[in-house]
């Protein structure tokens, strides 16, 4: 019924630059108003903490946690070559995880901190899962990168409920606060970005964001509203919000490719897809990468 009531945007596609930059700066002011408008106001301290850290597996892990809104005090969870000096790595890269890959991951790291090795890769009768946890332990064992795992409010550590019921309650309340669960994750997915950059060590290293399906959608978001970001690699991101994540008013405003056309000017952007979502779609954000011209530092790749 909404989609029908109420009209959604009708975007042209720019014809200059100039023209282009008046279309981000009324999109983010819409985007405020109309979206995100529950945001807390003023940026608070993170107050990051660290709980614990220890090595195992050849990893050196460590727990963080900060403050993204009250009551929610979230966890970042980092991984690093034990023999690792933070302020070496090359880039720091934090992955934002919905339920499905919390799941996956936690299981992970939990086998990796019990001191687990995955069986070898040159085994034959080694399983999917056994060669995924191996592919897990050698990414946080790259010798030049500083890896971070994030969950946001109601995922993970936070879940609310897996009842259907209450869980359409809990919507509803978000609802009534005007917002959603989804955009109070994008302001959780801000933070968790002020929390990774206000670790001294990594303060100074380019920020690369990895995150698939919903939780893409809460990245594109969250970086549009912060400092560029070097890099957003982006896995079966929806073309449109139908496919969620849900915003109020959103696609009054616009639509996904937009969100990444805007963000393709301002830091790398990658969109992969593994066959659940479809490449087709993004022609917008194509048109517009053209028009602004390629740069070493921003630009769109679809993979």
């Amino acid at each position: 019924i909404h989609e029908v009531f109420v009209p959604a945007a009708q975007i042209t596609t720019p014809t200059s630059s100039a023209e282009w930059d008046t279309m981000k700066s009324n999109w983010l002011k819409q985007l405020m108003t109309l979206s995100f408008r529950a945001w807390p106001e003023g940026q608070s301290p993170v107050e990051l903490r660290t709980i614990r850290s220890d090595v195992q597996s050849g990893i050196r892990w460590t727990e963080h946690e900060y403050l993204s809104q009250e009551p929610y005090r979230l966890s970042l969870w980092g991984a690093q070559p034990a023999s690792l000096d933070p302020q070496q790595a090359k880039r720091v890269e934090l992955h934002v995880l919905d339920q499905v890959e919390w799941e996956q991951i936690s299981l992970w790291m939990e086998r990796a901190r019990q001191g687990e090795e995955a069986a070898s890769a040159t085994e034959k009768a080694i399983s999917p899962e056994e060669s995924e946890f191996h592919a897990f332990l050698q990414m946080c064992r790259q010798p030049d990168a500083y890896h971070v795992f994030f969950a946001p409010r109601g995922i993970g550590p936070t879940e609310w409920t897996r009842n259907e019921r209450e869980r359409a309650h809990i919507r509803r309340r978000f609802a009534l606060l005007g917002q959603t669960d989804d955009s109070a994750r994008v302001w959780d997915t801000r933070r968790a970005i002020q929390a990774v950059r206000s670790i001294p060590s990594l303060s100074e290293i380019p920020l690369t964001i990895s995150s698939k399906g919903r939780a893409a959608g809460w990245c594109l978001y969250a970086s549009l509203f912060e400092p560029p970001v070097a890099d957003l690699q982006l896995t079966d991101l929806p073309v449109d919000h139908a496919s969620g994540p849900i915003f109020l008013n959103v696609s009054r405003i616009l639509e996904f490719p937009q969100a990444v056309a805007m963000a393709a000017d301002r830091s790398r952007v990658a969109l992969r897809f593994s066959g659940t979502e479809s490449r087709t779609g993004w022609e917008f954000a194509r048109t517009v990468g053209t028009l602004i011209g390629q740069r070493p530092d921003v630009g769109l790749t679809i993979e």
